[in-house]
């Protein structure tokens, strides 16, 4: 409702608080929505930093042609792609604080890539996220193929 004084034209006090508690409870009803989705993206980045990594083993030992590997250290939440001679290829990767590996294939850690980029033995890795418990697959078949679920 506005107010005609003369020329001049307003909004009442009450419109105006009317417009400002919908703005609050639209901003309240979405914050929620916005962490959940924060949540999920970190899961979605370490996966696909993850599966990032096979790959960038799998095109190693191909381009050079020589053993290359990705040891997962389930215990402290991290992973690293090893040269054939043992050397760090890249530098040591950490999980994010509630993310963790919740199941790998045995025979999978470490992920051994041949210089034909085939893997010693296919497996999968599942991570989690420790607050809502979802979680995100990351599947390397025998020909070194890397496949997220």
């Amino acid at each position: 409702m506005t107010l005609q004084t003369g020329r001049k034209t307003a909004f009442t006090l009450l419109e105006i608080l009317v417009v400002l508690i919908l703005i609050g409870l639209f901003s309240l009803m979405s914050i929620p929505a916005f962490f959940n989705k924060l949540k999920k993206s970190r899961l979605e980045a370490t996966t696909a930093g993850i599966a990032q990594s096979l790959k960038l083993a799998k095109s190693y030992a191909l381009a050079k042609g020589k053993i290359c590997r990705v040891d997962f250290d389930l215990l402290n939440g991290g992973w690293g792609v090893y040269e054939e001679n043992g050397e760090l290829k890249d530098k040591w990767l950490k999980l994010p604080a509630n993310i963790k590996i919740k199941a790998v294939t045995k025979s999978f850690n470490p992920a051994i890539f041949r210089a034909d980029g085939t893997i010693k033995e296919a497996g999968h890795l599942i991570l989690e996220n420790i607050r809502d418990h979802s979680t995100k697959k990351i599947i390397v078949n025998n020909l070194g193929r890397v496949r997220v679920e």
